[in-house]
C-alpha cells in the first residue's frame, strides 16, 4: 500500500499514541521508530543519524519490507534545523520539557 508522507506521519502519531504513555516512562529521549504497516516498533538511544540507522536496521531484521515513522520520545522531532549550517542535527535528546 502506497501513503504519502502525511498519511506516514498521521498512521505513525495515531500508532504513537497507542504506546507513548509507556515510552514516555520507561525510554524519554530515546528514539522509536515505528513500522507503519504492522506496528511493529524498534526503541534505542539517540545520539546521531547513525544510531537512527542502527534502530531502523534492527526493526527491518523483524520486518523486511518496514515503511517507518520516527520520533524521539518526549521532543517534537528527532532533528531540528540550525541556520547557519547545512543539514539538520539531533535534538539533546536526554533534556526534559519543564513540566507545565
Amino acid at each position: 500500500m502506497e501513503l504519502t508522507g502525511e498519511q506516514v506521519a498521521a498512521v505513525g502519531r495515531k500508532i504513537y499514541e497507542g504506546i507513548r504513555e509507556e515510552m514516555e516512562e520507561n525510554h524519554w529521549g530515546e528514539l522509536v521508530v515505528i513500522d507503519v504497516h504492522s506496528g511493529d516498533y524498534e526503541v534505542g538511544e539517540f545520539v546521531s543519524r547513525r544510531s537512527d540507522m542502527e534502530i531502523t536496521n534492527r526493526l527491518r531484521e523483524r520486518q523486511p519490507d518496514a515503511f517507518t515513522w520516527a520520533v524521539l520520545i518526549g521532543h517534537a522531532a528527532p532533528y531540528r534545523r540550525q541556520y547557519g549550517r547545512p543539514g539538520m542535527i539531533p535534538v539533546h535528546p536526554k533534556r526534559r520539557a519543564p513540566d507545565d
